[in-house]
């Protein structure tokens, strides 16, 4: 079978939920969007397990209402009672947004599929509401097709691209190979393991042969297979990474060479070239402005370059300088800053002067104009 097997626990649209216990916790109230969980102390939420199937991957699905801490727990049926397993994991904030959390087993190498009791430890100032939790696992048949897949899976260009190249990695299961390559350093194996072992246990039947075979005919004949093996591994490797340049050339020529400037967008920078310099026209002769993006590195140092002399500042320079003369305020790829009764809003909190927004690409990229 090609599907995977799944222990699912579900919270969402329940009108009751059995077999929890729970300790320390203010509330835990059971709502049509799932189960939140809401304390100001130390407290724990756990259940007795039984999984009838290999479990190589956790999804754990909730609402973040605010960031926060927590431990995922469990228990082997050998171990007395006070131990317990545990690893790290934090919930991010969302809203109404399900966020979905993915917990590898590579991260977590004492996990066994035996484990009689599971759960959570919440730190002080938790608030989610948890809406299903599923174990996982891949039989042989995917085991083998995601390696495979994820072979010939190639990485996006990336600043640490003009150093090294991460080179075929394998992965196990669906969560594994959808994630692969978004964190540093990618949670899965190198290929390159795979490829010693075979010239490993090639080597060793060849010296097997040759010490069994005292002819010298056989033993050029050993040699030649090994060699042949060796080639044959090699071309593979230099057919898999001349398939990642030619998918990143490619990548760059379908979203950047073959489009009207208009639409170009580059590698992990999407539109930000584009956007920059058509906003960069209505900063002139400003001797500043606010920049507001999703993460400095490159954008910050890049809308320097296109602004020029017009400096950017964060909004935390800005509220330094309390320079509310500053007009311009570029804002890219920030969906979390809304305009409102014409001014710019952060987590329910006016951060700007009246203005009006003059120029805009996307949701989150725009540029906002103060009035006088």
């Amino acid at each position: 079978s090609s599907t995977e097997k799944a222990t699912t626990w579900g919270f969402e649209g329940q009108a009751k939920v059995d077999g929890w216990i729970m300790g320390n916790l203010d509330t835990v109230q059971l709502l049509r969007e799932g189960l939140q969980v809401q304390t100001q102390t130390k407290g724990y939420l756990t259940r007795t397990a039984s999984f009838d199937h290999h479990v190589n991957t956790i999804h754990l699905q909730y609402l973040g209402l605010q960031p926060s801490r927590a431990l995922f727990i469990w228990h082997l049926p050998e171990d007395p009672p006070s131990t317990i397993y545990q690893f790290p994991i934090t919930f991010t904030a969302g809203g109404a947004t399900p966020q979905t959390m993915v917990l590898s087993l590579k991260q977590i190498t004492s996990w066994r599929n035996d484990a009689d009791r599971v759960g959570f430890v919440f730190d002080p100032g938790t608030n989610i509401v948890l809406q299903k939790l599923e174990f996982t696992g891949s039989n042989m048949f995917q085991v083998v097709s995601y390696a495979w897949k994820s072979f010939w899976k190639p990485d996006l260009v990336r600043p640490y691209t003009i150093n090294f190249l991460w080179g075929p990695l394998l992965t196990y299961n669906k969560a594994q190979y959808d994630r692969l390559y978004t964190e540093v350093p990618p949670l899965a194996d190198s290929a390159n393991w795979m490829f010693y072992g075979i010239l490993g246990v090639a080597l060793l039947a060849l010296l097997i042969g040759s010490w069994r075979h005292r002819e010298a005919s056989k033993r050029r004949q050993y040699l030649l297979w090994w060699a042949l093996l060796f080639c044959g591994l090699w071309l593979l490797y230099d057919i898999r990474m001349t398939q990642e340049f030619a998918v990143q050339i490619h990548r760059d020529y379908r979203t950047w060479w073959s489009q009207p400037m208009e639409e170009r967008t580059l590698r992990d920078r999407d539109a930000f070239h584009v956007f920059a310099k058509n906003v960069s026209k209505h900063l002139d002769g400003t001797e500043r402005h606010v920049f507001l993006t999703s993460h400095p590195w490159p954008f910050y140092s890049l809308m320097r370059y296109y602004a020029y002399p017009s400096l950017p500042q964060s909004l935390d320079e800005y509220a330094a300088r309390k320079n509310a003369a500053i007009k311009h305020w570029v804002v890219f790829n920030r969906t979390d800053i809304t305009l409102q009764d014409n001014v710019l809003m952060l987590d329910g909190s006016a951060i700007s002067p009246p203005g009006e927004i003059v120029y805009t690409t996307e949701p989150g990229s725009f540029l906002f104009t103060t009035t006088p």
